[in-house]
């Protein structure tokens, strides 16, 4: 059997990639968040008083941004893979996990 050695850049990245998939539920409610509220600075858009004629549909504004939102489309994906990941898993296999996420043991002499 060929065993293949990882960098300990290689490491870094996959230990990095693990601790984001731990915590991608909280990542996508902190984007969701960002993008439904986004941080305005106060206007009086209303000086007069009157009523506005304007008429936004909020929600497929909203629907719109997250769909476009490249950061958010990655973290429904890693979501995606964490859940597939979960339930192929045994149970010893889940025995040794850390928030969901899988520890892998690769067997690279790294410690």
């Amino acid at each position: 059997m060929i065993e293949e050695r990882l960098s300990s850049k290689e490491m870094a990245g996959l230990e990095a990639d693990f601790t984001k998939m731990a915590n991608v539920e909280k990542l996508i409610a902190k984007c969701e968040l960002e993008i439904e509220f986004p941080y305005r600075e106060f206007t009086d858009e209303n000086v007069g008083g009157s009523r506005s004629t304007l008429r936004h549909d909020k929600i497929q504004e909203i629907l719109e941004k997250k769909e476009q939102n490249t950061y958010l489309q990655r973290l429904y994906w890693l979501e995606k893979i964490k859940k597939k990941l979960l339930s192929k898993m045994s149970k010893d296999q889940k025995k040794y996990t850390i928030c969901g996420t899988a520890l892998i043991l690769i067997s690279t002499g790294y410690r």
